[in-house]
């Protein structure tokens, strides 16, 4: 791995450690793409999931499986009240400030965790 890409594995694992997920995201994203994030009006409780499975491909709880995947009635089954109102606004920040190769199926959901999202999973064995 190379030291920009390891230094950007270092302080975004650290971010998200931290709880400072839209800053992780940005680190990683671009600036645009984290205020993306922090005006998304996504519930914020949600963005540690949506972070490290951008970042680090960490398979998300189950709802967020179904919003990437694409799955309109799955999410409305699995969303609470708060996420069921704004499942909206998943599409639209997904649209406008997320890897296109991080959803729209639930194959793709499944490679994206399997190469570790955007920068690799720093906690996951390397395949041999």
């Amino acid at each position: 791995m190379g030291s920009a890409l390891s230094k950007s594995v270092e302080v975004a694992l650290k971010a998200c450690k931290e709880g400072r997920f839209i800053e992780a995201y940005a680190g990683v994203y671009g600036e645009r793409w984290g205020w993306g994030l922090d005006q998304s009006r996504i519930p914020q409780r949600m963005f540690g999931g949506i972070v490290r499975y951008m970042v680090f491909g960490v398979t998300p709880g189950g709802f967020l499986v179904e919003v990437l995947s694409n799955n309109l009635m799955g999410a409305l089954t699995r969303a609470d009240e708060e996420n069921y109102v704004s499942l909206h606004l998943y599409g639209s920040f997904l649209h406008n400030y997320a890897d296109t190769n991080s959803f729209g199926s639930i194959e793709a959901v499944k490679t994206w965790v399997g190469k570790g999202g955007c920068l690799g999973n720093p906690e996951q064995e390397p395949a041999s």
